[in-house]
């Protein structure tokens, strides 16, 4: 039904405001609704049916850009997609959720090649590490040299110690993801991939990262590519939607809705 002196029933009514905001190009924006006309509010990525109402729903429809900040070409999507392709063209986050579905099943080593769109940059270290006493000269966690004679840790793990520190994780916290290091070093928990430790701008820094999100009591390491993609995801549901994205893409799969448990 037609709102009354208008070409748009109330949902494309809605579309419509919300496109007029975004100010894309007319050429960009014509584009998405002949998408629309032609698909219907469907994921342009998975073919997934679009919620166009309840804001807070992981399968909203959002306006993504396909290349990164480009205007030129925007397609629609899902909040749960839209977060998780984050900086990456559709080619880049394709290539990594078929990489991740690969380790899962098969351990087939990750490639932690540059992205080109990338953009993204980790929080400052901002609180000084104090180590009044004088130290060993080996890293308590690694056993390389340590920086100073006045501390007990090597650069890396010192500059990791502070950032462990500014997040106020619980004392248990800080002591298994220490324990973690110690046994792996410094490795993705989910993938087994080396991470970078000192590039806050590159994809694959090593971040803190909740396995429930939101839960302090567990965190792991990973890298900040991951750490997006996982958003607010369990590690089961990662996992399972990761199946169901490469399904989606190497066989046509049809991909299922769900209903994170820790989505707000």
């Amino acid at each position: 039904m037609l709102f009354t002196g208008s070409k748009y029933c109330p949902t494309c009514a809605y579309v419509n405001y919300r496109l007029n905001i975004r100010r894309f190009p007319r050429k960009t924006t014509n584009a998405i609704w002949e998408y629309i006309k032609k698909n219907g509010y469907v994921c342009y990525y998975t073919k997934i049916p679009l919620d166009v109402k309840d804001i807070k729903s992981p399968w909203y429809l959002q306006f993504d850009h396909w290349i990164p900040r480009d205007s030129k070409k925007v397609v629609i999507t899902s909040t749960l997609i839209n977060e998780m392709k984050s900086d990456q063209s559709e080619e880049e986050f394709w290539d990594f959720v078929i990489q991740l579905d690969n380790y899962k099943k098969k351990h087939i080593k990750i490639k932690t090649g540059p992205l080109v769109y990338w953009y993204r940059l980790h929080p400052p270290i901002v609180s000084p590490l104090k180590t009044p006493k004088k130290q060993s000269s080996q890293c308590v966690i690694c056993g390389n040299p340590v920086f100073s004679t006045y501390s007990k840790y090597c650069k890396i793990c010192s500059n990791f110690e502070i950032r462990l520190k500014s997040k106020s994780f619980p004392r248990k916290t800080v002591s298994d993801v220490w324990q973690y290091v110690r046994q792996n070093g410094y490795v993705c928990y989910y993938t087994g991939m080396p991470l970078n430790m000192l590039d806050r701008h590159n994809p694959w820094y090593c971040v803190l990262s909740p396995l429930k999100p939101n839960d302090p009591k567990k965190v792991v390491i990973t890298t900040y590519l991951l750490f997006v993609m996982k958003s607010k995801l369990s590690e089961k549901e990662f996992w399972s939607f990761i199946d169901q994205l490469a399904k989606h893409k190497k066989q046509g799969t049809k991909v299922k809705k769900f209903n994170p448990r820790y989505w707000s």
